[in-house]
């Protein structure tokens, strides 16, 4: 046997119930609420679902082997081209240490850049003067930071008795990877395309 519509043992649609038996009309205010604090948690949890993607999306960016191998041949040779600006200013011109390791980082820098670009990430970045130009400032900025620990860990190693070459190479080695996750994510913005 079926029940048709008008059977009042079963509550309607529109009639909500306290649980007693009791049926009272729905209030518009609750269900707006309801659908406005479920509608809330859904955006969060949408918003943390596609930041989570993004994460992965700029990990999975980093992931290229080939990628990683071309930019740590170009960071040997920047560091070896750093290595040999150092010790002519420093060594043989008798610069200051900490200025000749400004100028001989800032050369390697813009050495390095010049390689990544046309072989690192030789397919990577917008054409043209202004993406050339943004590239060279942002891989500039964040190498700063790279140049700044490997300052710090040359100075600090030297002052412990360290030689100012070995020293060096440390804190350049400090550095390679931050870099490269750097300037993959914000000078080539790999994970875009």
């Amino acid at each position: 046997m079926t029940r048709s519509a008008s059977d009042s043992r079963e509550p309607r649609a529109d009639v909500e119930t306290d649980g007693s038996g009791a049926r009272t009309p729905p209030s518009p205010h609750r269900d707006r609420r309801t659908r406005d604090t479920v509608g809330r948690e859904g955006d969060a949890r949408r918003t943390r679902t596609s930041r989570f993607r993004e994460l992965r999306r700029r990990i999975s960016a980093l992931g290229s082997g080939v990628r990683l191998g071309q930019f740590l041949s170009v960071g040997l040779l920047g560091a070896l081209f750093d290595n040999g600006l150092l010790v002519a200013l420093h060594g043989l011109a008798g610069v200051s240490l900490g200025v000749a390791k400004f100028a001989s980082a800032e050369a390697a820098i813009l050495l390095m850049f010049a390689c990544n670009e046309r072989w690192t990430f030789a397919g990577w970045g917008e054409t043209g003067s202004t993406d050339l130009a943004r590239r060279v400032v942002t891989s500039n900025l964040v190498r700063l930071g790279g140049v700044a620990v490997a300052t710090g860990v040359l100075l600090a190693l030297s002052e412990l008795g360290v030689w100012y070459v070995l020293a060096n190479v440390i804190g350049i080695g400090t550095g390679a990877l931050l870099n490269y996750v750097a300037e993959s994510l914000l000078t080539w913005r790999v994970h875009r395309q």
